[in-house]
């Protein structure tokens, strides 16, 4: 499921730069979670929801269904996108900058894409 709000007529501090809040979420298929969760990452890859806040990182691999994938490719959300971790939940859910768009993801897909650090 995806939703997008559109904010570019709205006011907003000097500062702001983001024009578009989008958020991605579902019950992702359990096996898929479990398998993400147990993976064997490389000493210095983490999941989307690890990654600590203001971080920088690239996205190295991506373990959603099908469904979710596409979506997040429309969003650029792929191998090689570098992406800012903005916030996060307790239970992992997060939200992550990507250009000039803010793109919140459900814990569960949070914890089936894998990133690498940006030096």
């Amino acid at each position: 499921m995806t939703h997008s709000i559109n904010l570019k007529n709205q006011k907003f501090r000097p500062n702001q730069q983001f024009q578009e809040f989008i958020f991605i979420g579902n019950t992702a298929n359990k096996s898929v979670s479990d398998l993400t969760e147990k993976a064997d990452l490389c000493p210095d890859s983490n999941f989307v929801s690890q990654v600590n806040l203001e971080d920088y990182v690239a996205i190295a691999e991506i373990h959603t269904n099908k469904n979710i994938s596409h979506q997040l490719k429309i969003l650029n959300i792929k191998p090689g996108a570098i992406v800012k971790l903005i916030s996060k939940t307790n239970n992992g859910s997060v939200v992550i900058s990507l250009g000039n768009k803010l793109i919140g993801m459900g814990a569960e897909i949070a914890r089936q894409i894998v990133t690498t650090p940006v030096s």
